[in-house]
């Protein structure tokens, strides 16, 4: 949809603003936040990110994700539907000694919807590497 441009011109009507808040954001979207989302997305140039949305989509290196040896801390929505809570589970399962945290009720842009978690999870790292399994 990015490529064909269908995505920009779905961000430019409302019922798309709605779908896309719908998907990106969690149980209740802010409305601002989704208006803001959607011009910024409207302002980028998209060509150089289709070449990486086209590597993620072929390659997988979950097998490798055994390879980490750093503290870790995987974040989820457990309303993202973009990337679901069970893509990280998977990303949590898979590196060793990682932390899986799930954020209620928000979406896919933690930064927006819920940064106090995320600031302390980032806060979490300064108490140093004993992180525990779980979430």
């Amino acid at each position: 949809m990015l490529q064909t441009g269908v995505m920009q011109q779905l961000m430019r009507t409302r019922t798309g603003r709605v779908l896309i808040g719908a998907s990106m954001g969690g149980k209740h979207p802010s409305p601002a936040m989704i208006e803001v989302g959607c011009d910024m997305f409207l302002q980028q140039d998209h060509r150089p990110l289709l070449p990486i949305l086209r590597a993620c989509m072929r390659e997988d290196r979950y097998p490798r994700l055994a390879e980490i040896a750093v503290p870790t801390v995987v974040m989820v929505g457990s309303a993202d539907r973009t990337t679901p809570p069970s893509h990280a589970r998977r990303l949590a399962a898979g590196v060793p000694g990682a932390r899986l945290v799930t954020v209620p009720d928000a979406g896919h842009i933690l930064n927006w919807e819920a940064p106090d978690a995320l600031v302390d999870v980032i806060g979490s790292f300064e108490k140093g590497p004993s992180l525990s399994a779980g979430g």
